[in-house]
């Protein structure tokens, strides 16, 4: 999965650059001048300190290379570390669909097909208006709640663990203001469809309409995984399919 804060860690090789240049004109100014006075020991001096400066801004330059690779791998391996059961939760929210799908719509064959989450949701809502047996509707709808609890109050739970990290996000830099924004608003959503699925009386279609609308929404605002909006995958797929295997 691609890092949020794509390489946070830079090389200023701007700085590098002039340097060498400056240098380099030295240099030049140096091999430029010519006589036997005391212009031969400013010609010495400035040879000898060009090459000397050249040398050590390369030196330096790949040290500062070398130094930022390593603290961006550092970065991107505590991130994965600490977003990883975030998003695995948000992947079984979205990919439910298509499994409720294959499983409550079996007279189709669905298991072949790909589509993305939300294409999966538009299959499973047209499917279910089709529906003409409210004792059937609701069987669905129960099922349906029963397989979001689970990756909905998961999710729920690892933000709140995310956010009791303060320390941790600060010092190295994990989050940003519009990701711990985006974050925030997902989970208002769960906690709103939570709530709403245990009511008896409550327009869960209706509902579920504007939470997948607004997750896709927000899905696409964090760099880390928009693309897990336009991941084509078949029912219980998703990993596969997101790595190019299924």
């Amino acid at each position: 999965m691609k890092k949020n804060c794509n390489k946070p860690y830079n090389v200023n090789h701007r700085l590098y650059i002039c340097l060498t240049i400056l240098f380099t004109i030295t240099l030049f100014i140096s091999l430029c001048m010519s006589g036997d006075n005391w212009y031969q020991n400013i010609h010495d001096i400035l040879n000898n300190l060009s090459y000397g400066c050249i040398a050590s801004v390369v030196v330096a330059w790949l040290i500062d290379c070398a130094n930022v690779n390593n603290q961006n791998k550092k970065s991107a391996a505590i991130y994965n570390l600490v977003f990883e059961d975030l998003k695995g939760n948000l992947v079984c929210f979205i990919g439910a669909w298509a499994t409720v799908c294959y499983q409550s719509f079996n007279k189709f064959d669905y298991h072949r097909e790909k589509h993305t989450w939300i294409e999966w949701y538009d299959i499973f809502n047209e499917n279910y208006e089709k529906m003409e047996d409210n004792e059937e509707k609701c069987k669905i709808i129960e099922d349906v709640s029963n397989k979001l609890q689970l990756s909905i109050k998961s999710f729920k739970a690892s933000y709140h663990e995310l956010m009791s990290e303060q320390f941790l996000l600060a010092t190295n830099e994990l989050i940003s203001l519009d990701l711990r924004y985006t974050l925030r608003s997902m989970e208002q959503e769960f906690a709103f469809l939570d709530y709403q699925l245990h009511v008896e009386d409550s327009d869960k279609i209706k509902l579920l309409n504007i939470v997948c609308k607004n997750i896709e929404f927000y899905i696409n605002q964090w760099d880390d995984i928009k693309h897990f909006n336009s991941v084509s995958f078949s029912p219980q797929k998703f990993y596969l399919a997101e790595k190019g295997i299924g």
